[in-house]
């Protein structure tokens, strides 16, 4: 095997190197490098003789170098292609404007397309969009003004003294300056044990003065609203730091791990989701990957319109997945993208983006990340680029109760409100009593799309009949499998196993056997109104027992008092009841919390607080300092507060 050193780059800014299209007269044929300048179509034995003799070349000129991409052969497995290039390539050619673009706003994947057209295209660059990323990340910290540090940290302090169940961590240099920051609320670890099976998780929010990421994980509710589930502010996005924010969530969260977890297409996010959440299914953002085919695949699109077509019919309308390999194959070679390194990746991760091979795992509707976004423009409303590091985390406070008032109405509205019924569907009816209005409009959709099905029995074998249906709307036909004694079914498409609630094929055939009413076990509690509602194994008694916060008793009057409205309002007779009953409570109230402030007692009373849970999280006992621009490297010393 030969290997050419590509030189692409504009070296000749790093140490004088020549052009890439020159070669230089002034070579020698000495082994040492010493002497020895690379000139284009210079060959080597294997690709540890090209680095070794770039690396000793670039020691001797004084610059550094790294390692950018390579490619294998597909038949032998031997190193085809290498290209290396200088550290400097970015810093010295284009960080002027790079800078000036992000000092205005411009995006990342933009900064690098108007670098594309400045350098007459993206294979004229010599450096990547992650590149120019870690270029805006080298020097980042969370470079705080004096004393930020201690007033974010007295900030968690107070509202852990509000509420013992908050949680926060920081993360800690070898200076003992602060680098990255993690926390999240009593409610949303509440939340977290009745929709934590899947979570999303995003870092491309970067709203306040210090120009960090904003990494919130996002679930959604029995009402289809986001949620926070805990956020950080971070320094870098590397493995590492990865690897320390989700350890630390996930201890957050009592160990429990998701069963789904969605991000962007990142390498560092994707080993160290293999770290923390092995038994997690991890998939891709769809949004995020489609935004790049503009840019990786523009000259194909030019070229042919009809590749988006195609490209989407392989992706979306294949459900098996040897019919996505035979599709995807047959797209390849009709146009002709063999050595397309980017299409060769996404063929590499497809198990963590093609839906087919994501169709047994439920993802409660999650399919891209954009209710991480949707979260981000939530914020947009309370911070901006000016906000401090601890104002910032105080206007979250105030954005989450916002949203948490909206979840209030939501069920409000779904516990005193009948949703419209489009049909006189048996289905509907039956799940408009159980399902949240928002479920209940998209399990409708299903309602109604079951009328342009027809399903015909083709086999039975013991007591498992298989049906086909034809869907005249998609014009596909599904093939649905149901198992007369333990009445389960599953259907080709599997929207149940991905979404949660059955499709209109699985609901044609119930109806062509004469089931009118869905099985209990495909009913989901966590998108019915009472997802919230306690377990009947929690307590056998009136007051739950264990330590209560402020919040949760105020869940459970909410809940109540919401029933005793409901039969209270149905009559003159039964108003006069609940209200007096509320009177005399409320007044009974007000002399028990007053005879406790009398006494200097604790509102939280009876329930001794375990102080060490508090100061456990406190960090008065070191000396913390304000974070500072630095470009040290070394393993962070990890501080789990």
């Amino acid at each position: 095997m030969n290997l050419q050193i590509d030189l692409n780059t504009n070296l000749d800014e790093c140490g004088n190197v020549i052009d890439g299209n020159v070669v230089n007269e002034n070579t020698m044929g000495d082994k040492d490098g010493k002497n020895l300048e690379p000139y284009t179509g210079l060959e080597f034995d294997t690709q540890d003789d090209a680095y070794s003799f770039y690396l000793r070349y670039a020691k001797c000129t004084g610059f550094g170098i790294s390692k950018k991409s390579s490619r294998r052969s597909k038949l032998s497995g031997e190193f085809i292609d290498a290209k290396f290039a200088c550290t400097r390539s970015i810093a010295f050619s284009n960080t002027h404007s790079i800078n000036m673009l992000r000092a205005v706003g411009v995006g990342t994947n933009k900064i690098f397309a108007a670098m594309a057209r400045k350098n007459g295209g993206y294979e004229n660059i010599g450096y990547t969009e992650k590149d120019i990323r870690n270029h805006l990340d080298k020097e980042r910290r969370l470079a705080l003004e004096l004393g930020d540090a201690r007033a974010m940290l007295n900030h968690f302090t107070q509202m852990q003294e509000e509420n013992p169940n908050f949680f926060y961590a920081v993360d800690l240099d070898e200076e003992q300056r602060l680098k990255n920051v993690f926390w999240v609320d009593a409610t949303s670890r509440e939340d977290y044990k009745i929709f934590g099976d899947v979570v999303s998780f995003d870092t491309t929010y970067i709203t306040n003065k210090y120009k960090m990421p904003f990494a919130p994980f996002i679930g959604v509710n029995n009402h289809f609203q986001s949620i926070l589930l805990g956020c950080a502010l971070l320094a870098d996005e590397t493995t590492s730091t990865f690897v320390w924010l989700m350890q630390t969530w996930l201890r957050a969260m009592g160990g429990k791990h998701p069963i789904a977890i969605l991000t962007d297409q990142d390498k560092a996010m994707k080993a160290a989701i293999s770290i923390v959440f092995p038994n997690s299914r991890h998939r891709f953002c769809m949004w995020h990957i489609l935004r790049k085919i503009p840019e990786k695949l523009s000259y194909v699109i030019k070229k042919d319109e009809s590749f988006m077509r195609i490209f989407n019919d392989c992706v979306y309308n294949s459900w098996l997945e040897e019919d996505f390999e035979k599709k995807w194959w047959n797209m390849i070679g009709e146009f002709e993208l063999e050595g397309n390194e980017w299409l060769g990746s996404l063929y590499e991760d497809r198990k963590f983006w093609v839906p087919t091979y994501m169709r047994d795992t439920f993802f409660a509707g999650l399919s891209t990340t954009q209710r991480s976004e949707s979260i981000n423009s939530f914020f947009d409303k309370y911070v901006s680029k000016k906000t401090s590091l601890k104002e910032f985390v105080e206007q979250y406070k105030v954005a989450l109760q916002d949203r948490q008032e909206k979840e209030a109405y939501a069920s409000f509205s779904t516990l005193h409100k009948k949703p419209m019924l489009k049909s006189p569907s048996p289905f509907a009816k039956q799940m408009s009593r159980i399902y949240t209005h928002e479920v209940f409009k998209k399990f409708q959709v299903e309602v109604l799309g079951a009328s342009a099905c027809f399903s015909e029995q083709k086999l039975e074998v013991g007591t498992i009949k298989t049906f086909e249906v034809k869907d005249f709307e998609k014009n596909v036909a599904f093939m649905v499998n149901w198992e007369v004694r333990s009445q389960e079914i599953n259907c080709l498409c599997r929207l149940f196993e991905y979404n949660g609630f059955l499709c209109r094929h699985v609901l044609c055939v119930l109806q062509s056997l004469g089931v009118f009413s869905i099985p209990p076990h495909y009913i989901l509690k966590r998108w019915s109104k009472n997802a919230k509602s306690l377990d009947s194994t929690s307590s056998t008694s009136n007051i739950p027992k264990g330590i209560q916060f402020k919040k949760q008793r105020f869940d459970k009057l909410f809940y109540q008092a919401t029933k005793l409205s409901e039969e209270g309002s149905l009559s003159s007779g039964s108003f006069n009841i609940a209200y007096c009953a509320l009177q005399d409570a409320l007044e009974k109230c007000i002399r028990v919390n007053r005879s406790l402030k009398e006494h200097e007692v604790e509102l939280d009373g009876a329930y001794k607080v375990d102080k060490e849970n508090i100061d456990g999280n406190l960090l008065d006992d070191i000396s913390i300092l304000d974070p500072q621009i630095s470009s040290t490297k070394g393993a962070l010393k990890r501080m789990k507060k």
